[in-house]
């Protein structure tokens, strides 16, 4: 790895950008970045910044523009909702014009990965099985822990809850298997009624 002298004038004269770059992990000193958040808003749209700002569309001209000031290294974005768009099936075509202009210009990306939730549309089974078991159990613990805005709920209530809301929030074969552990392991949480662990 090249270091960059300090001592010597003309050492530091004669010295190349190249030489300095190769000691850097970033092709330049400033680092430009892309807003590219997508996530959901309270009323279930979604919102993409980058498409809002046209930027996949523009890639080329923003990179280029860059250039033109001398930045050549980008923080930018992958969409993740579009390139997962069902689970464990990935599709890279929403980053191919983003790539083809970095590529072009010369542009050093560096990308961020934007895990907001599961892709649009999951639901019942689609959902990954180990998700479906964390939800109920995260709840679960939820509901029996004391928090500072409210007590904890027994045992038999978080059961009550979790079955009130099997089939809709939660997955009902999960939560059957969830209440009969729990039902086999009553000591761990005190005694409890035999019917409201069954």
């Amino acid at each position: 790895m090249t270091k960059c002298p300090r001592s010597n004038a003309a050492a530091v004269a004669g010295f190349k950008r190249e030489d300095a770059m190769a000691a850097y992990p970033f092709q330049s000193f400033l680092m430009a970045g892309f807003e590219c958040s997508s996530h959901r808003r309270f009323d279930g749209r979604r919102v993409d910044m980058v498409a809002a700002t046209r930027h996949d569309e523009f890639a080329l001209r923003d990179y280029e523009r860059l250039s033109e000031v001398g930045i050549s290294t980008a923080r930018d974005g992958l969409r993740w909702y579009l390139i997962e768009s069902s689970p464990r099936r990935y599709d890279f075509a929403s980053v191919a014009a983003q790539l083809d202009a970095a590529q072009s210009v010369g542009i050093q990306v560096i990308w961020d990965l934007f895990h907001y939730g599961y892709p649009d549309g999951l639901a019942g089974e689609t959902i990954p099985l180990g998700a479906r078991i964390v939800a109920v159990c995260d709840a679960f613990d939820a509901m029996i822990t004391s928090r500072p805005y409210r007590a904890a709920m027994s045992v038999e209530q978080a059961l009550e809850e979790l079955r009130a809301c099997s089939g809709t929030q939660f997955d009902p074969v999960v939560v059957t298997a969830f209440c009969e552990e729990i039902a086999s392991l009553p000591y761990r949480y005190g005694p409890q009624s035999a019917s409201a662990l069954s």
